[in-house]
């Protein structure tokens, strides 16, 4: 329950006044027997979702409903945890081209069912399944639902192989791992190959291009450029794509192209008010880096009311406060997030470096030595940071001579910058940040508190400038 007491600490709801009616779509359960086709359950999930986005109609978004995923709790419940009036829980089984899904739609208030159907069909009707449940939903809930307008029809696919390509290339993105978003990247393309004007699978492309620099170790540049091709592909098939939206706002970000960005991500929360992920990039992405710290504060938490159990999201509202050097804030909310989610690494990294900043030496260290035990072949360079702060050189020194020795991913060359900020040797950090903004991977510089003690070298501002940015 610590993602609730954050929505306390935060002053925050799950749901208001404009939406009356909301809907926690929870995965459905695989019953096929058949591990493989597990992926395929939770995309026929997720595409419910993407239909059910209609206008007074709250869908809870899916990172929040994916964190119960097999967790012992009933439908109800997790309903009351996310403060949705209704829930649907559905089964599905695939046996070759015979698909049975059963599902119900539960009232949260007293557990009773609203509506429960089972459908006993071929492949080929899945889209027509998907769309009767969404309209019986809809009916249900009394709100308005235009198939023919819906964005699973102006964006989506009657090519049942592309279909289940591009279901496979979501579940390996999802996963976060190098591997993971290398075979979704190839799914995704194999089912463009299938059909170009698939408008979602680019837009999936695109979203696996531009996570592959954070999970996958690409360098900036080339995440950047094929997020790019891929996203404005999707939009011009489908202007209206509210995701493809936000992962241009992104990379226009990535790339310091400020404007292009802000308006990409104004548009995207135009067009799908309650997509949380357009919240959480724009902040992440552009309100942060240019210090718009009051702008980033609102959207954030508009992020949690819609997103609440998401730990990307409960991670920023942590970060907020530690780029206003409100330390303390920020060890707070980062507790509630290793609280939710005690498997995550970033989390306890994050933690760890609140931690150190607010001067809980020890703290940190343990913190940062949970998250590297959870990953395999942790660079360590979070603990090099922290033991430069605290005096202990040749421990730092001995981590940093191996992360240089390997190389690495993205977040490498920004660590090695705070490893060696807080060892006082600034032309070795200038020389990583430099390299950071040459390779599209400066956008947390404008606003880490570890950097504070180089702020006011003349090489800083210079940094700022390159990145389109006044000092």
């Amino acid at each position: 329950l610590a993602w609730s007491v954050a929505l306390v600490v935060l002053g925050l709801r799950a749901s208001d006044d404009k939406y009356p009616r909301s809907i926690a779509v929870l995965p459905f359960v695989n019953s096929s027997g058949d591990p493989a086709d597990e992926y395929f359950s939770e995309g026929i999930a997720d595409e419910l979702m993407t239909a059910l986005s209609v206008p007074g109609l709250r869908v809870m978004a899916r990172s929040s409903l994916f964190a119960f995923k097999g967790k012992p709790l009933t439908g109800r419940q997790i309903g009351e945890s996310l403060q949705v009036t209704s829930v649907l829980e559905a089964q599905v089984r695939r046996a070759g081209n015979q698909l049975r899904l059963t599902a119900q739609l539960v009232n949260v208030a007293d557990g009773s069912t609203l509506w429960s159907k089972s459908y006993d069909r071929e492949m080929q009707d899945v889209f027509a399944v998907q769309d009767e449940i969404a309209r019986s939903i809809a009916n249900e809930l009394k709100v308005a639902y235009a198939p023919s307008a819906s964005r699973l029809a102006s964006s989506g696919t009657t090519d049942l192989v592309a279909h289940d390509l591009y279901l496979k290339g979501l579940f390996e993105s999802n996963r976060r791992t190098p591997s993971g978003i290398r075979r979704g990247i190839a799914y995704f393309e194999q089912a463009i190959a299938r059909d170009s004007t698939y408008a979602l699978a680019h837009l999936g492309l695109a979203d696996a291009h531009l996570i592959s620099n954070q999970f996958a170790g690409v360098s900036g540049t080339v995440s950047s450029r094929l997020g790019e091709q891929a996203a404005l592909k999707a939009l011009q098939i489908d202007s209206s794509l509210a995701e493809a939206h936000a992962t241009l706002g992104s990379v226009y970000a990535e790339r310091y192209r400020w404007q292009e960005a802000e308006e990409h991500f104004k548009r995207a929360i135009a067009l799908r008010p309650e997509y949380a992920r357009a919240h959480h990039w724009y902040v992440n992405s552009l309100l942060r880096p240019m210090r718009r710290f009051d702008s980033a504060q609102a959207v954030i938490r508009r992020a949690v009311e819609l997103d609440p159990a998401s730990p990307a999201i409960l991670i920023n509202t942590g970060l907020n406060f530690e780029a206003m050097g409100d330390y303390a804030r920020a060890v707070e909310q980062l507790k509630l997030a290793v609280t939710r989610f005690p498997d995550s690494p970033p989390v306890h990294h994050f933690l760890g470096s609140a931690y150190g900043l607010n001067g809980q030496y020890a703290e940190a260290e343990a913190e940062l030595r949970k998250g590297n035990a959870i990953v395999e072949n942790a660079h360590g360079l979070e603990l090099a940071w922290l033991y430069g702060l605290t005096g202990r050189r040749a421990e730092a020194d001995i981590i940093i001579r191996a992360a240089e020795a390997r190389g690495g991913g993205s977040q490498t060359l920004l660590h090695l910058a705070y490893a060696y900020v807080s060892l006082g040797n600034k032309d070795r950090a200038f020389e990583y940040l430099s390299k950071a903004v040459d390779t599209y991977e400066g956008s947390p510089i404008p606003q880490s508190a570890k950097l504070v003690s180089i702020r006011s070298d003349p090489r800083f501002a210079a940094l700022l400038k390159r990145m389109n940015l006044e000092p």
